[in-house]
């Protein structure tokens, strides 16, 4: 785990709100676990009119992990098929994220993380 992806609202930086809705989030922050960096970068995948899945976006800008409230099967799958490794149970701040982390208190997916609804 060396970048880490949170979809998030804006560009409010450590300050961001994460963004409950992982393919359609406005925005990706990057945390750089290595260099301390944050790069905030827009959602352009296919469900905001690019041509990837928000998971190929993803891997194209060099996350290996991907941190979200919760997340689809369907996207919870194609990350597993990319090498990206999902914790799930994020909220809050990116701030509050890092802390969730450092804390040990996300998880893979499992029944209690899992999207439901279509989309």
């Amino acid at each position: 785990m060396s970048i880490i992806a949170i979809p998030t609202q804006g560009n409010k930086g450590l300050e961001d709100q994460v963004y409950e809705h992982f393919g359609k989030a406005p925005t990706f922050t990057l945390l750089n676990l290595e260099t301390g960096g944050l790069t905030i970068i827009d959602n352009t995948s296919d469900h905001m009119g690019g041509s990837v899945s928000p998971p190929e976006l993803i891997r194209s800008i060099g996350a290996d992990t991907l941190a979200v409230g919760h997340l689809g099967a369907k996207a919870a799958a194609r990350c597993a098929e990319l090498g990206i490794t999902v914790l799930c149970g994020a909220s809050g701040s990116v701030r509050e994220v890092m802390d969730q982390l450092r804390e040990g208190r996300l998880s893979p997916p499992g029944p209690g993380t899992m999207c439901r609804h279509h989309h």
